[in-house]
């Protein structure tokens, strides 16, 4: 969006999907990220924020308010590692998948764990762990993944 409003020539639609890309579409529009989010909710029955404001707003009405704070540190991290490989595609030519950007979500958990109280670190370290399980779990079902194929950091 900023760069469409200052005159940019370079490629305006998603790298993901190849929709026109605006910030609302990028982080939760997009099919690609819509999965993302439903990774989420099958994690933790979290419904996708509707747009930015959304998350920073009403989103999380119904969660207790120790839990905020680590619930947005998530959502956070999730929107990080999209935009990353987002730019990683455009600007590097690399190519992004869902169980890496993922695993990305699961690095910037536990990376921003150590910048929260001592009472929340172990609770985003181990969200970390269950978001990859939970991620694993559903690519292995959608694509017929066997489980002794996997190779991750653990």
């Amino acid at each position: 969006d900023n760069l469409v409003r200052r005159n940019w020539q370079g490629n305006q639609q998603c790298c993901f999907c190849h929709e026109n890309e605006t910030i609302q579409h990028l982080f939760f529009d997009c099919r690609f990220t819509r999965m993302l989010w439903a990774t989420v909710y099958a994690a933790w029955g979290l419904p996708k924020p509707r747009n930015m404001s959304n998350m920073f707003e009403s989103w999380l009405n119904g969660i207790p308010k120790d839990f905020k704070p680590l619930v947005l540190v998530g959502a956070i991290a999730l929107c990080w590692s999209v935009w990353l490989c987002r730019n990683a595609v455009v600007f590097d030519n690399k190519q992004s998948f869902f169980l890496q950007v993922i695993y990305l979500t699961t690095h910037w958990l536990r990376t921003w764990a150590i910048l929260q109280r001592p009472s929340s670190q172990n609770i985003l370290v181990a969200a970390s762990h269950f978001l990859a399980q939970v991620a694993k779990d559903f690519f292995a079902q959608a694509h017929g993944w066997r489980s002794s194929r996997r190779i991750d950091g653990h």
